[in-house]
C-alpha cells in the first residue's frame, strides 16, 4: 500500500505565477516519486538520470495544466504526467528518429582535443558549423525562435509575452527542442 502524503495544491497556482519557492517544495515532494517511476523503467543508451529528467518535465507539465475541475487528486494526475514523459522518451529513443544526433561526438570530447596543428583546427571547426547546421535543420521556425530568447536568458513567461503565445506553447516548445537534441 502506498504511503499517502499531503500536498497542498495552492503550490500550484504560487508555482505557475513563478513562485521558486512553490516549484521547490513540489520538487522536493515529487522527487521520491520520480525516483522510484523512473527505477522502473529502461532507456537504451541512456540511464536513470535522463529518465529522472524526463519525469521533472513530465511533472513541470502537470503543474502547468492541472484543472481541478477536470482532476480529483492533482498527486494521481501528476504521477500519470511523469509515467507517460518517460514511457514518449522510450518511445522516441527507439523510433531512432534521431540516432545521427544521438551518435554523434559530444562537444566537450571534441572541445578538450586541442592540438596546435592548422588542419586540424580547421577540420574541428567546419565540424562545429556542421553539427550546427544539423541542429538548427532539426528545429522548425518557431523552435529556434524559442531557443534563441531562451538562451538568452529568458523565461517561458517572458518569452511568451514577447512572442504573443501562450507559456503552454513556449513550454512545448522546449520540450520537443530536449528531444530533439537528447
Amino acid at each position: 500500500m502506498e504511503k499517502q502524503t499531503f500536498f497542498d495544491t495552492s503550490l500550484l497556482d504560487q508555482a505557475r505565477q513563478g513562485s521558486e519557492k512553490a516549484y521547490g517544495a513540489i520538487l522536493r515532494f515529487f522527487f521520491p516519486v520520480i525516483k522510484g517511476i523512473s527505477g522502473s523503467y529502461f532507456l537504451t543508451g541512456g540511464d536513470r538520470e535522463d529518465l529522472f529528467q524526463e519525469g521533472l518535465i513530465g511533472l513541470y507539465g502537470a503543474v502547468q495544466s492541472y484543472d481541478a475541475s477536470r482532476h480529483e487528486d492533482f498527486v494521481k494526475y501528476a504521477k500519470i504526467c511523469i509515467h507517460r514523459a518517460m514511457i514518449n522518451a522510450i518511445r522516441s529513443d527507439r523510433r531512432k528518429k534521431h540516432m545521427p544526433l544521438n551518435g554523434s561526438v559530444p562537444l566537450e570530447e571534441t572541445l578538450s582535443d586541442r592540438t596546435g596543428d592548422p588542419e586540424q583546427i580547421v577540420l574541428r571547426q567546419e565540424r562545429y558549423v556542421e553539427v550546427y547546421d544539423k541542429m538548427m535543420e532539426a528545429l522548425s521556425p518557431w523552435e529556434r525562435k524559442v531557443l534563441a530568447l531562451y538562451l538568452e536568458g529568458r523565461g517561458t513567461r517572458e518569452i511568451a509575452s514577447l512572442c504573443g503565445r501562450s507559456v503552454r506553447s513556449v513550454g512545448n516548445a522546449l520540450t520537443r527542442v530536449r528531444g530533439k537534441f537528447r
